[in-house]
């Protein structure tokens, strides 16, 4: 289904038409990417994992960041004006992209670790087979 863009306002929502009703599109930026507010709803507490009721929002990014499209993050149970609203998003979400970020760099580099691990190994087995004859 096609939106028609009809404004854009100065808080990052953009209105559009679909099927004759209005929709909002709300985008934030999380660390210099674009990200739409995909949802936000209310979650009850879930003990050990979720101590406390939260409010979930879900965030979807415009192009992936790393190998990253898209973002769960909780923000406590208040009443926010818009601004405090956004305000949470975007500190929330920087910290959790940095998080997956951190996670995806350690990982990386201990895959990375493993690889030349490898290699080195395969060099060595290599070596022996020619000294062997295996070749």
């Amino acid at each position: 289904m096609k939106l028609k863009l009809l404004s854009f306002d100065r808080k990052g929502a953009e209105q559009a038409v679909k099927e004759d009703k209005v929709a909002t599109k709300v985008v934030v930026e999380i660390l210099g990417h674009k990200a739409q507010i995909e949802s936000v709803s209310g979650r009850l507490a879930d003990p050990p994992w979720w101590p406390e009721d939260r409010i979930q929002v879900w965030l979807d990014f415009e192009k992936p960041v790393g190998s990253t499209l898209s973002v769960g993050i909780s923000l406590p149970v208040k009443s926010y004006t818009q601004d405090e609203f956004l305000a949470a998003v975007r500190r929330e979400g920087e910290h959790r992209l940095n998080v997956i970020q951190e996670d995806n760099r350690t990982k990386r580099e201990l895959r990375e670790s493993k690889e030349q691990k490898q290699k080195e190994l395969d060099k060595i087995a290599c070596e022996i087979k020619s000294l062997v004859g295996l070749d």
